[in-house]
């Protein structure tokens, strides 16, 4: 299950169907916005107005509420900018 807190609801998908699938987070400092893809596409966004949403710790694998994920990780990467939506869906279809 893919959870996320900050796109102002609770997304909760499956994807435990056998096959790879790329999970992208664009943190977007300059413009206040966090932004989540899956599979090249746009799932949602969240504003990042209060500095809290900026400064927190990055969690691979979890939320940090006890809960992990089950599974393999591969070619984790992190960018010093905000990737675009065609970048992202480039990267995908590499």
């Amino acid at each position: 299950r893919l959870y996320n807190h900050g796109c102002g609801h609770s997304l909760e998908t499956s994807y435990a169907d056998g096959n790879w699938h790329m999970m992208t987070y664009v943190r977007d400092v300059e413009n206040k916005v966090g932004q989540l893809y899956v599979d090249g596409s746009y799932v949602c966004n969240y504003n990042m107005s209060s500095p809290n949403n900026y400064n927190n710790t990055l969690w691979f694998g979890t939320y940090g509420a006890g809960e992990y994920y089950k599974g393999k990780m591969d070619d984790v990467r992190l960018y010093n900018r905000a990737l675009t939506a065609e970048e992202i869906a480039a990267l995908y279809v590499l």
